[in-house]
């Protein structure tokens, strides 16, 4: 399988939808389940079709944060194209 994105390149954007978050990286499912606490919302239930921007601010989250958390998990998982 081809990888793909570079390892050097952060590959999760603002601008992407939690169902492309997750259809790159399942293991990212943890990330948004652990900011479940923070926003008192289930985000795979009510904001799956939505760009993680709007996540963010929907629910007062740090974006920053939120993007690297999901970095860091995808970083440690192998990321194949469909």
């Amino acid at each position: 399988m081809k990888e793909l994105f570079s390892k050097d390149i952060p590959h999760i954007k603002p601008d992407m939808t939690v169902l492309t978050v997750l259809q790159l990286c399942r293991q990212t499912e943890a990330v948004f389940k652990k900011y479940e606490t923070q926003s008192g919302n289930c985000i795979l239930c009510s904001n799956l079709f939505d760009p993680l921007t709007v996540v963010a601010h929907t629910y007062s989250l740090d974006l920053k944060q939120l993007l690297a958390d999901l970095e860091v998990c995808a970083g440690s998982s192998p990321r194949f194209s469909p």
